[in-house]
């Protein structure tokens, strides 16, 4: 995992805060809970006109965090914690598997 690039986009490092986390692996429709601070719930995309579910795969052979994104939509996304609130119901969402080492 890139951690020295993605810690380079941070401008303002907020406390640690330990919370319950829930987890749900459902491809698509996964989802999951931190707390009462963030919440995701993904949702298929979709064709606008028909509504029929629609996929979508990113490849990234030399790979960033992964090699492989699944893209789906969000049906929920917020995080509501001390110095950090935002919502994006509705909007780009994926899912991938990813190994971590040192």
């Amino acid at each position: 995992m890139p951690w020295t690039i993605l810690a380079a986009t941070i401008d303002n490092w907020l406390e640690t805060t330990y919370v319950p986390f829930e987890w749900k692996y459902d491809g698509p429709r996964s989802s999951y809970k931190a707390g009462t601070e963030g919440q995701a719930t993904l949702d298929p995309m979709r064709n606008p006109v028909s509504g029929v579910e629609a996929s979508a795969t990113v490849m990234l052979p030399a790979g960033i965090v992964s090699k492989q994104l699944e893209v789906t939509g969000t049906k929920t996304f917020a995080v509501f914690s001390k110095g950090l609130k935002f919502a994006a119901p509705g909007k780009y969402g994926f899912y991938t598997m990813v190994e971590h080492g040192n």
